[in-house]
């Protein structure tokens, strides 16, 4: 629904407003629109939830910093 701050955004899960953990710090104003799609997963911290991905063009986004970079460090491994 809206970004609060860097780390908070509302969702609605199911007709529930929820308040989640938002693990990118980053602007992502072309992603965070209200009304778009995300991909919620459960989050050990102050909420309840986090968003990992973003639907952008019917194709999830990763916004989560910290799995992007160990999958970054992954594939310069690989090759």
């Amino acid at each position: 629904m809206e970004r609060l701050n860097r780390f908070v955004a509302r969702v609605n899960l199911g007709g529930k407003i929820l308040a989640v953990h938002v693990p990118n710090t980053g602007r992502l104003a072309e992603l965070l629109i209200p009304g778009t799609p995300v991909v919620l997963v459960p989050s050990p911290g102050k909420y309840p939830y986090k968003i990992q991905y973003v639907m952008y063009k019917n194709r999830p986004v990763l916004i989560d910093s910290i799995l992007s970079n160990g999958i970054f460090r992954d594939c310069m491994a690989a090759h």
